[in-house]
């Protein structure tokens, strides 16, 4: 707050010192209509941004359709203009409202303009991947028994970091090396329930991602315990030291 009162005051401050640049403010005009615009359209999209992690994707896209079919509605997508700029900004308006349906139709039909994804498609996906398996205490119990290292990965669908960790690390060369060595286990904490609450406790997990490591053998190497965010590297690293 006081940085942000600091800022407003040395815009009044300049402007009381160099009184001759009020006449050089731009007056109030049709322009401010464009700039209303332009920021209303800014914060809708970023509303819609921030709710991504915590809705389906079904949603996301009838919520991305629906703004653009009502900003681009109501900023003059059907209006009647002559002048060629407007006749440009209508027609910017028009592909802005197709978009949109196109957008709530794909989020009430997703299958609709899809090819029909195949079992191979789906099979080769999970192969660029490490070979997760959803966890159980009967699997914990197998995979100690294994004579393989363990990762468990505690993750949610509204967690950022999970998603960012799914694409950017799991996948990479320098993790997929050690895939062999490792069982790998995931835990949806998505929605609590009795069996998270109790390894919440167990563990200690106060946020998620939250990756516990075990060393072959069962034993959980609680200093290589990972509470956020990490590179493929560096998580490669974590791992080979509980080989």
């Amino acid at each position: 707050m006081f940085t942000f009162a600091f800022g407003m005051g040395q815009l009044f401050l300049v402007l009381g010192t160099f009184s001759h640049l009020l006449n050089r403010i731009p007056k109030s005009g049709n322009w401010m209509d464009f700039v209303k615009f332009v920021m209303g359209t800014a914060m809708i999209a970023l509303a819609i941004f921030y709710v991504q992690p915590v809705v389906n994707q079904q949603l996301f896209h009838i919520l991305i359709g629906v703004a653009l079919v009502l900003v681009s509605s109501y900023f003059g997508a059907f209006n009647k203009e002559s002048k060629a700029v407007m006749q440009m900004k209508k027609g910017f308006l028009l592909a802005s409202f197709l978009v949109g349906l196109l957008f709530v139709t794909q989020g009430l039909f997703p299958g609709l303009f899809q090819q029909g994804p195949t079992d191979t498609s789906t099979q080769a996906d999970k192969a660029k991947t490490v070979p997760w398996e959803t966890f159980s205490f009967e699997k914990l119990e197998e995979a100690q028994a294994s004579g393989k290292g363990i990762v468990i990965d505690f993750y949610a669908d509204w967690c950022l970091a999970c998603k960012e960790m799914e694409v950017d690390t799991f996948p990479q060369p320098e993790v997929m090396k050690l895939k062999d060595k490792f069982v790998w286990l995931k835990f949806d904490a998505t929605d609590t329930s009795p069996d998270f609450d109790r390894l919440r406790k167990e563990h200690g997990i106060l946020g998620l991602p939250w990756i516990l490591v075990y060393e072959p053998g069962g034993k959980k190497r609680d200093d290589l315990t990972l509470t956020g965010y990490e590179g493929p590297e560096p998580f490669a690293e974590r791992l080979n030291k509980a080989l």
